[in-house]
């Protein structure tokens, strides 16, 4: 699984000694995006599909200049885990 709160964490987007989840509405604004219909199941899927596209583009840019390959989802996968919140 992929945290989109744990990467909002790890990109300094949410605050990690918050002791709760940042918030997906915040983070969408945040970033630039809209917001599909809050609070409901198909319009948080579409919201948190955006905001993780944006969230892994950004690490991407930041990680590929120290090195040589692009992100995966295994590297997704282990910043997540990294920074599980409470």
């Amino acid at each position: 699984m992929i945290d989109t709160a744990a990467l909002l964490r790890a990109s300094r987007l949410a605050d990690p000694a918050a002791g709760r989840e940042p918030d997906l509405e915040t983070a969408a604004r945040q970033l630039g995006l809209p917001v599909h219909t809050p609070h409901h199941a198909l319009g948080d899927a579409f919201t948190t599909a955006q905001v993780l596209l944006v969230l892994a583009t950004r690490m991407e840019r930041q990680t590929t200049s120290r090195r040589p390959r692009p992100l995966t989802v295994g590297d997704l996968y282990t910043v997540s885990r990294h920074h599980r919140g409470p």
